[in-house]
């Protein structure tokens, strides 16, 4: 990622922490991701989907195609690959924690470097 698209994407993290939950739409292709139905998902290093695409619905909310694990009910891994196509609605979206350490953490971390934290 360059620095601007690591600006833009942590403005857009930031952003996110501050929304009801936890999600700017839209997400970004590449994304890492996990359903709010997978509560247990929360924690899952990379999540439990990546976004491949999205679309605007009239209603002003969003819709993703998504590479979902095999089985929605078990944790990814060489047994249950995230390579099953599905469509998943914009409001059950949670950014993967991994995701949010990396971009936040990293970020702050170079702030304290710095000494701006």
């Amino acid at each position: 990622m360059t620095d601007e698209e690591l600006e833009e994407r942590l403005a857009q993290v930031t952003s996110a922490a501050k929304s009801p939950h936890g999600v700017v739409h839209p997400l970004p292709h590449g994304d890492r991701v996990w359903h709010s139905g997978q509560r247990w998902a929360a924690t899952v290093p990379g999540g439990t989907a990546v976004v491949v695409d999205s679309e605007p619905q009239r209603d002003g909310s969003w819709e993703y195609d998504v590479l979902a694990c095999r089985d929605f009910s078990r944790r990814p891994g060489p047994g249950n690959p995230m390579d099953r196509p599905t469509r998943w609605p914009g409001w059950a979206l949670r950014m993967s924690c991994d995701f949010v350490e990396r971009v936040l953490g990293g970020a702050i971390h170079a702030d304290e470097e710095e000494g701006t934290v």
